[in-house]
């Protein structure tokens, strides 16, 4: 599993930053269950040490919790990745910011960086999202009505779309 999968699993276990994913977890994922879980609990019940509230609640350590859930597997970020493609995007990206959000919201961020990838007008962290590191592209952007399933097949020449072209 990638840091990403981890920073989703900590988001699902109840801590909203899902960020700097120590390396033992990387190594136990048995351990990175359990000490997630603890984490979040000690933030809930208010016992937490400065370092669990930053790695729970991010670097302003200010999140109120209202639920902790001990996870047991990783859910596959695939869903956002095919989206992503299948937006028009070359690039499996997927962002963590992602996780929690109404898929509608997920599916104009997915566009806006695909038109502005088309457009010229994409920062650098919107190019390399779309593009891939250090690359650049002009994408044939589709708005998606629903993220994609797990499985994915490219959209061949429009003929084959979940959306509208733009």
């Amino acid at each position: 599993p990638s840091v990403l999968d981890f920073a989703e699993v900590f988001k699902r276990t109840g801590c909203p930053a899902g960020n700097g994913i120590p390396k033992e977890w990387m190594a136990n994922i048995e351990f990175a269950f359990q000490n997630m879980y603890a984490t979040c609990l000690a933030n809930e019940q208010g016992i937490a040490t400065i370092a669990e509230k930053e790695l729970c609640c991010g670097k302003d350590n200010s999140c109120a919790l209202s639920w902790c859930s001990k996870q047991d597997h990783f859910i596959s970020n695939a869903k956002y990745t095919h989206t992503f493609q299948r937006t028009g995007c070359p690039r499996p990206f997927y962002n963590v910011s992602f996780l929690g959000q109404p898929d509608d919201v997920v599916l104009d961020e997915m566009m806006s960086i695909c038109l502005k990838n088309r457009n010229k007008k994409a920062t650098f962290e919107e190019t390399n999202a779309c593009c891939g590191q250090d690359k650049t592209c002009t994408p044939i952007c589709t708005r998606q009505i629903q993220l994609a399933a797990t499985s994915f097949r490219p959209v061949i020449a429009g003929l084959e779309t979940m959306g509208t072209v733009v």
